[in-house]
């Protein structure tokens, strides 16, 4: 067992000495591609301007050259020059997803499973279909996996939300359609007991796809065995991360990879490689992600080191804030890593857990705002942290939290999850007094850039002057929209679906506002622009109803927030976001003309190409088939949904 000292040890070092160079940026190689229409997105302005369109595009060892005319570019080509014929398909920038968990989604996706578990080191089940479906075939199910596997061997079993994830239960403002589908792992439907009268010499985990795990008694006595439990359970305060009366828990960020993948770290690799193709099938070729658990840096940097991360990553802290947000060493080496590391693998600030509640985890700081419409419906609100306290001197920044210190000693705040309005003021006021203690002037503070991500139900109106006064960014779930629209108008009227990422209002602010997916769509049919784009412009939700229609922004400015925005997120904004000479060379190719085809269509976009600094990680077959090569790409050749493109 690898003693704790070494874990951390291990993941400092990692952190310290992220990889300075990435093979993949060095790919030599001259290409022109034209006869395209090229949205470049060198309109930074937060007008529907979306600036230059090319034709054509010359890339040289993974950077852009030059952009314009197909004569102009044309003209450029050298004897080893390889021409690419786009027959006047759409090019935009590559995507960025500025708060994602690949770590946790991709280990829930069954063709990488099938791939990298061919040899049945860990026998699993995947369920489809609906909540009652799968509880009628669970336990035949888990019989079937008890009699392939050997005592002592693990069981994996994932509970899917449909092909249009049409069985979720709920987003991250805890609203969404919490009731309307009855949840499955949540220890009642299945039970711990029967799990372990029905695999008493197997450790089991089973897995939602959003953030619920319940685990056997087995798999619970082998997580205490693991080095850092006792102090994780110190940091916590005594409570437990797996309840051993229910078998549910706070563990499904590690449990996976730390636990489940322990002995089996080639195959984690190659499951966090080819996760990260899977979402370059979608067009993303940045994202922002906390690394929560020991397993995420150590592996994130060893592909780095390797040249084989296929694409880029904006990484924060978040492992054990109570333990090291308190430690002056460990603050100064975090502050000092912002923005370091490859051009595939850098750090972007840390999470840290108490810049939403004072000192340790004060009950009812943050919260929300809004008035309930009907007191009858308050109930029904119990127990999803809508409360938040009328002592004004209740949430005042705390010195002692950790968030204070982190951001007293010049750290950046990215990645963190917030849920409501009051959970931002919070922030912003940590943000203030701490700066002001720290001597920091407003330019200082602005260039830090700190971010809230989700805006599940939040800002509020009031609150934007003072966030772009702040210089803060915000990410924003466009899931949101489809998740938590209908129960917001229900509880809280036209106000509270307002707030429901209100795009519009953000950007009509002067605030630069990206763009998060965090769902596992890699267990769906779902495309980017279906679940994530289209609802920023058409503001439909699950039922199909128009919500705050006022929120809604254009196609353009939609661009704009999920591939030029980002770049400022992830501190890469000279580098990435647009199509310019000097950036890298990013970009997607899509099946359809973006700016053109009617609002509904730009659902239906798939991206046929993904190329990360030059070089080609996702073909679809069909373009493969043009261009008279092979598809490219884990989703393409492994049976994902662009294998059908």
């Amino acid at each position: 067992m690898i003693s704790y000292k070494t874990l951390i040890r291990s993941l400092l070092l990692a952190a310290m000495f992220v990889s300075a160079s990435s093979l993949l940026a060095q790919q030599p190689g001259d290409q022109i591609y034209f006869n395209a229409k090229i949205i470049t997105v060198d309109n930074d302005s937060f007008t529907s301007n979306i600036g230059t369109v090319a034709e054509a595009m010359h890339v040289r060892d993974g950077k852009i050259l030059h952009v314009g005319t197909n004569a102009q570019i044309r003209a450029m080509a050298g004897a080893n020059t390889q021409m690419v014929d786009l027959k006047g398909r759409t090019v935009i920038p590559g995507m960025g997803s500025t708060h994602e968990h690949p770590m946790d989604w991709d280990l829930l996706v069954e063709p990488i499973l099938k791939k990298v578990l061919a040899n049945n080191e860990i026998v699993y089940h995947v369920f489809e279909g609906g909540p009652d479906k799968t509880v009628q075939e669970f336990y035949p199910a888990l019989e079937k996996a008890v009699s392939r596997a050997k005592p002592g061997q693990w069981i994996y079993l994932i509970v899917t939300s449909g092909r249009k994830y049409e069985h979720s239960v709920g987003g991250n403002s805890t609203l969404g359609l919490l009731g309307r589908y009855p949840t499955v792992v949540d220890g009642k439907r299945i039970t711990k007991q029967s799990l372990d009268v029905a695999a008493p010499n197997n450790p089991v985990i089973v897995r939602d796809i959003f953030v619920a795990t319940l685990l056997n008694q087995k798999a619970t006595d082998i997580l205490k065995g693991l080095s850092f439990y006792n102090d994780m359970m110190a940091d916590r305060g005594g409570r437990a991360i797996v309840n051993e009366q229910t078998g549910l828990g706070a563990g499904h960020r590690w449990a996976v990879p730390d636990l489940l993948f322990k002995d089996y770290y080639p195959q984690l690799r190659e499951a966090y490689r080819l996760g990260l193709e899977w979402w370059a099938a979608y067009g993303i070729t940045v994202m922002g992600s906390a690394c929560y658990n020991p397993r995420c840096l150590m592996t994130y940097s060893d592909l780095d080191a390797h040249g084989q991360m296929p694409i880029r990553m904006m990484w924060a802290w978040n492992w054990r804030p109570d333990y090291f947000y308190k430690d002056d060493y460990f603050l100064a080496n975090l502050v000092g890593q912002l923005n370091k590391g490859s051009d595939y693998l850098w750090n972007g600030g840390g999470w840290p857990a108490g810049a939403r509640v004072k000192g340790e985890g004060t009950a009812g700081c943050g919260g929300s705002s809004l008035e309930i419409v009907d007191p009858q419906l308050r109930q029904e609100l119990q127990g999803r942290y809508m409360t938040t306290s009328s002592d004004p001197d209740h949430c005042k920044p705390d010195p002692n939290s950790i968030a204070y210190r982190y951001i007293k000693a010049g750290g950046r705040v990215a990645t963190q999850h917030y849920s409501f309005d009051k959970d931002v003021d919070n922030l912003m006021n940590l943000i203030e007094v701490a700066s002001k203690d720290a001597g920091f002037s407003m330019d200082q503070i602005r260039a830090k850039r700190h971010t809230f991500d989700h805006n599940g139900l939040h800002p509020r109106p009031d609150q934007i002057p003072r966030i772009k006064q702040l210089g803060m960014m915000t990410g924003g779930n466009a899931f949101e929209i489809w998740d938590t629209s209908s129960e917001a108008l229900k509880y809280f009227g036209e106000k509270g679906v307002g707030w429901v990422v209100p795009k519009k209002s953000l950007t009509e602010g002067g605030v630069y506002n990206s763009f998060e997916i965090d769902r596992a769509i890699g267990t769906t049919d779902l495309s980017v622009f279906e679940c994530c784009i289209l609802p920023m412009i058409n503001r439909k939700a699950w039922d199909g109803k128009i919500y705050a229609p006022t929120e809604a922004i254009s196609r353009e400015v939609a661009l704009k927030a999920a591939a030029r925005w980002p770049a400022r997120y992830v501190l890469r904004e000279n580098l990435l976001g647009s199509l310019e000479p000097g950036k890298f060379a990013d970009f997607l190719v899509l099946d359809r003309e973006y700016l053109a085809v009617p609002v509904d269509d730009i659902g239906k976009t798939h991206v046929l190409m993904t190329v990360v600094g030059g070089k080609t990680i996702h073909l679809a077959p069909s373009l493969a088939r043009e261009l008279g090569t092979q598809p490219v790409g884990a989703q393409a050749t492994l049976g994902g949904p662009a294998s059908r493109w």
